[in-house]
């Protein structure tokens, strides 16, 4: 077995985005309201692999958002938050 110093380290570019919805008290809520829309608008954009999503029932939720290697950090950020 190999060292695990010859693997490749896994270096995708992630942008996470972070939102609240204060008054929602179901996990579900934020699901819909606040994940539901960022997610159609995030999907399709250039260099993306996948992203996941995690609603709380504390009104929180969070997309990690997950590019191609090697695309640029940057402009991932841009086109993530201009989405």
């Amino acid at each position: 077995m190999a060292p695990i110093e010859q693997y490749p380290a896994d270096r995708r570019p992630q942008v996470t985005v972070v939102g609240a919805l204060t008054q929602a008290l179901l996990a579900e809520v934020i699901a819909n309201t606040v994940a539901a829309p960022i997610e159609a608008r995030i999907n399709g954009i250039d260099n993306l692999l996948y992203f996941n999503s995690v609603s709380s029932s504390s009104g929180n939720v969070t997309i990690t958002v997950l590019f191609k290697p090697g695309s640029d950090p940057d402009i991932n950020q841009v086109n993530v938050r201009t989405a």
